[in-house]
């Protein structure tokens, strides 16, 4: 026998010696922290900041990204996300089972739509790659190299420039490992969902990810400070973060930060690659069975 919930959906009624059935619920649709619209919408807002604080680029030293167009850009990319968001809740409805006996908030038991769980690794894993390669290539590779130009000037117009052009592709690189990180944290990579081993390579990873994050920041500020210095960044440097004598002072400055910055920076993206493999590890050795129920969120 069955009878009809004030949400719509209907209610088994279990009889005796029979475990009692789950009420078939609905939501207005689903939540906005699982969906990749919210998390790219986050990751766009955050690449536009960035991109504002950096980008300079006119001829006589004019700021050509300024914050009324930032902010005018986030009001627009806000405003299409809050129109998609009423559009997609209008007349839409997300079932989920209310089981006897469940700990979740509302016996919720959806399952993680996996569309969006392989978006958010791949982003995430591309990110780490993009971001840590191309600042181990460029502190170990480029910032030396242009001790090889006899103009001190030179170089500093060659390392401002390359890393100038590089900003904006770090800044989303480094903004994918965070969204997709911080995004598995609400749904397959909770505490509740994992062991205790695995939370403690969690909470790790949580760290060197803010870590990451706070150096990458600190480095582009450091960075565009070191470019404003001079006409087209030609100041007068040793290597990419080595000042000479002729350095002015703000920029030698710039440039001792940057130094450090960079090796703490590198050493978090090795430590997120080290987490991540023993994460990784430790999911595959489950049995295939018990990793499906702990992808429920």
């Amino acid at each position: 026998m069955a009878t009809t919930g004030a949400t719509g959906g209907e209610i088994a009624t279990s009889r005796r010696g029979v475990r009692p059935a789950g009420r078939r619920l609905t939501t207005e649709t689903k939540q906005a922290i699982k969906t990749t619209e919210f998390w790219a919408m986050v990751g766009l807002v955050v690449a536009i900041l960035i991109s504002a604080a950096l980008i300079k680029g006119g001829d006589n030293g004019t700021d050509e990204f300024i914050a009324r167009q930032a902010w005018l850009y986030v009001s627009i990319l806000g405003a299409g996300y809050f129109i998609s968001r009423g559009l997609a809740k209008s007349g839409s409805r997300e079932p989920y089972t209310d089981e006897p006996g469940d700990s979740t908030p509302s016996g919720r038991q959806t399952m993680v739509n996996d569309t969006l769980a392989q978006s958010a690794r791949a982003a995430h894993d591309w990110g780490l790659a993009s971001w840590l390669g191309g600042t181990m290539y460029g502190q170990f590779a480029l910032n030396p190299a242009v001790a090889k130009i006899d103009d001190k000037r030179e170089r500093g117009k060659v390392v401002n420039a390359a890393w100038t052009g590089y900003n904006l592709i770090n800044a989303i690189s480094l903004g994918s490992v965070a969204v997709g990180w911080f995004a598995s944290r609400l749904t397959e990579t909770r505490p509740d969902r994992l062991t205790a081993e695995e939370r403690k390579l969690a909470v790790a990873k949580d760290g060197l990810t803010l870590a990451a994050l706070g150096t990458g920041i600190a480095s582009a500020v450091h960075g565009a400070r070191l470019a404003r210095e001079a006409p087209e960044g030609a100041v007068p440097i040793e290597r990419g973060t080595k000042p000479t004598v002729e350095t002015p002072p703000d920029a030698a400055r710039a440039q001792r930060s940057l130094a450090g910055l960079s090796i703490l920076n590198i050493a978090s993206g090795v430590g997120l690659v080290v987490v991540n493999a023993l994460l990784a590890q430790r999911e595959h050795s489950r049995p295939p069975l018990r990793r499906a129920l702990l992808r429920r969120s």
